[in-house]
Formats: structure tokens, sequence, C-alpha cells
């Protein structure tokens, strides 16, 4: 019997040291006050930042695909870039029949919201024989006062050549260079005479070949958005 009392004291001073009893003096009403610890703080991870990937094209109608006035191929050099690379987001302000000599003088005072441009100019000023530098400059000097990223495509191949093709691709190539510019070369890409619509426009498969191109280009000027 006395084993028994003396057990039970035990057990009943052990389960009140685990609980905590009550007991005098001013202490917490539980007895004995058991520390919490909190779950460790994680440290803040700061967001990684955008990619900038916004893209203005700017051209004639090798740059919107068209074919005359009312047709265009299936899939404009704009979709062929979204479709390549997904990340861009692309404002296409390229027209049919435009040139770098009608197109520079409202340019050079309009905002650009894109990061990078992309400038496809020179067959109708090739073929009209347009003072093509002085306006390629108006274009480019407003870019880099921007602070844009620039890819000049440079004249695109002909099935039968222009006069002034070769003088001013070469112009559009060293222009490039001196403002720091990307250049696609577009004129080294080989097309099909079969893959022509007729003497300057490029069908479906030129086409695409001269987006792939430009793309490549756009992996160089801009690597973070070739994902």
């Amino acid at each position: 019997m006395n084993t028994y009392l003396a057990r039970a004291a035990i057990f009943s001073a052990g389960a009140c040291l685990v609980a905590g009893c009550g007991g005098g003096g001013g202490g917490s009403p539980g007895g004995v006050a058991l520390p919490i610890f909190g779950a460790p703080s994680t440290p803040d991870v700061p967001a990684a930042p955008k990619v900038d990937c916004t893209l203005q094209l700017e051209g004639d109608s090798i740059a919107s695909g068209g074919l005359s006035l009312t047709t265009t191929i299936a899939e404009v050099p704009a979709a062929g870039i979204k479709r390549m690379r997904p990340a861009y987001v692309v404002t296409d302000k390229s027209v049919v029949g435009n040139s770098a000599h009608a197109r520079a003088p409202a340019f050079a005072n309009q905002p650009i919201a894109s990061r990078l441009v992309v400038i496809e100019f020179g067959v109708n000023d090739a073929g009209n024989s347009y003072p093509y530098e002085a306006a390629m400059r108006l274009l480019l000097d407003r870019t880099k006062a921007l602070g844009k990223v620039v890819v000049i495509t440079g004249l695109p191949p002909q099935r039968v050549p222009l006069v002034n093709a070769d003088a001013y691709n070469a112009i559009a190539k060293a222009l490039a260079t001196e403002y720091g510019a990307t250049f696609a070369d577009w004129r080294s890409v080989v097309i099909d005479p079969a893959d022509m619509s007729d003497d300057v426009h490029p069908l479906q498969k030129g086409s695409t070949q001269l987006v792939e191109q430009l793309v490549r280009a756009l992996d160089r000027a801009a690597p973070e958005c070739s994902k």
C-alpha cells in the first residue's frame, strides 16, 4: 500500500511539472511558464527584374509583309518575330511604300515607347534615288537620343537588283557601325527566285528567311529576349 501511494505521488508531481500547477505568489496563473519558440523568419528574396522586350518595327512593304496595297503574306514579319521569339511585344509601324526619306521628318519628333527599334528602309529610297544617308541619320539620331537598342536590316535581295541597292546597303552597314546598332545584313540572304512575288517582294518562304536573319540579329542585340 505504501509503495502504491509513493508511486502515485511521484506521478502526480511529474504531471504537475509538465502541465504547470497553480501555486502561491504572483506568478503566471498556470504556474511554470514554458518558452514558446516561433518559426525562423525567411529573408525576403528580391524579385527578378522584368525583362523589357518591347520592339517597334519600322519599314516598308518588306517589313509589313505586303505584296501589294491590299495583299499580304500569311505570316507577316511582326508575327514571325513573335512566333520565333515569344518574349517580344511587337509594335508594327511598317507601311507599304514607305521610305527612310518619307518617314524621317515625322519620326524625328515622335515618342517611342519600345526599348528596341528595327529599321528596315532602303528599297523605295534606292528605287527613287532618294537621299538615303541623310534620312537614315535623322532616324538614328532620334533613336540614339532616346537611348534605344537599334537593329538595321540593310536592304533585302531583289530578283533583279535595283541600281542603287548595293550602294545604299553599304551606307546602312556603315551607319550601323557608326551608331552602335546591330546590322542584320539582309542582303546576304539567298532567296530562290521562285520564292519572290516579283523583282522586289518575297513570298512567304523568302520573307521567313529574312525574319530568321533578323531574329539572329535581335539575339545579338538583346540576348535576354531570345528565350
